[in-house]
């Protein structure tokens, strides 16, 4: 009797986790989007702000990842807004707080490890950008460095405050770490 066993297809295990982080923080969004609207805060996602980084240690048997956003709220919100954030477990570091996503992509390259890093902006597609794929500049032409450059900027805006939060939890296959800071900017 003659078997013929098919191999399974071929997979970017890259690309995987990556359409993962994304997933993730659009849910880690939803959920803090959803309680805000409940409590009457309109919110929306600070063009392009929102970003993502995990890194594996498996010598120390821990996953961590660090999500940031910022969303925009109406001043008059703002306390509101960072009430429904406590009453979800968030801490609130201040305008100068939160960095979890650059000292995780920090630890990454001293401990010669790829981090997973995702900018996630609601208004782009998957690829990471508005244009069709057919149009999309070369990754490493200077029209796509100039694109990054600019969607990058974003991230530099000053929030009202940052709320933060850690949760951490063993599982067998060992512990995980996940760190969410929202920053609250002010609607302009």
């Amino acid at each position: 009797m003659n078997r013929t066993f098919s191999q399974p297809e071929p997979r970017n295990l890259s690309l995987l986790r990556l359409e993962e982080a994304d997933r993730r923080v659009g849910r880690r969004l939803a959920v803090v989007r959803g309680r805000l609207d409940a409590a009457g805060v309109a919110s929306g996602l600070a063009e392009g702000s929102a970003i993502a980084a995990e890194i594996a240690l498996p010598e120390a048997n821990l996953k961590r990842r660090a999500i940031r956003a910022n969303l925009t709220v109406a001043a008059d919100d703002l306390d509101a807004a960072r009430s429904t954030l406590k009453r979800l477990g968030y801490r609130d570091l201040g305008p100068n707080g939160g960095v979890a996503t650059v000292e995780l992509l920090k630890e990454a390259g001293r401990t010669r490890r790829s981090a997973v890093h995702v900018v996630f902006d609601d208004e782009l597609t998957p690829g990471g950008t508005s244009l069709p794929a057919a149009d999309r500049p070369h990754p490493g032409s200077p029209e796509a460095m100039l694109d990054r450059r600019r969607r990058l900027a974003r991230y530099r805006m000053a929030p009202a405050t940052v709320m933060t939060r850690l949760r951490s939890r063993e599982t067998w296959i060992g512990r995980r770490e996940e760190t969410v800071e929202i920053g609250l900017l002010i609607e302009s």
